[in-house]
């Protein structure tokens, strides 16, 4: 939550005028190579309604238990269901779905997942591709600048979430 109030700030403020700093601070954060304020402004949207979903989808959950003990007999009580895909896609949750279209929906789901993990993996490796002649193209200085910052920004990443696993404790 706290990530999407910062681009929802950042989108914002890059509709200031000469507020090119947010602006690009944005596009780094999206990925992509160039921010107009408006474009900032539909991604910042864009994933509030991404979060807005997520949380819907997410409502449905059981009561904390005390002791793990619990938790493992409430587990052995359940009936084994085949497990759903993580959510619908995006605004199926406001549709009031039977449980049959849900069925129907979820077994589609599963038709498909393979093929999108296999397309996914094929979009990691023609990244990694055109990252490594990104890097063919830069001066040993520029290749140890960008190293430096790319370490940077993983640490940054992996103490993001520790902070973030830290709140959800209390």
């Amino acid at each position: 939550m706290f990530r999407l109030s910062c681009l929802l700030l950042l989108a914002f403020h890059s509709m200031l005028p000469g507020a090119a700093a947010p602006c690009s601070l944005l596009a780094q954060e999206l990925g992509t190579a160039t921010c107009t304020p408006w474009g900032a402004v539909l991604a910042a949207v864009a994933i509030a309604e991404e979060a807005d979903a997520a949380k819907e989808t997410t409502k449905e959950k059981s009561p904390r238990r005390s002791t793990a003990q619990d938790k493992e007999a409430d587990i052995a009580k359940q009936p084994v269901k085949a497990a759903r895909p993580r959510r619908l896609p995006r605004y199926y949750s406001r549709l009031e779905l039977s449980e049959e279209q849900r069925e129907k929906i979820d077994k589609l789901g599963e038709k498909y997942a393979a093929r999108l993990q296999r397309l996914r993996n094929q979009l990691d490796e023609l990244q990694a591709e055109r990252d490594d002649q990104y890097r063919d193209v830069l001066t040993d200085e520029q290749r140890q600048k960008l190293d430096e910052l790319s370490d940077r920004s993983d640490r940054s990443d992996r103490s993001d979430r520790s902070d973030r696993s830290d709140r959800s404790d209390r």
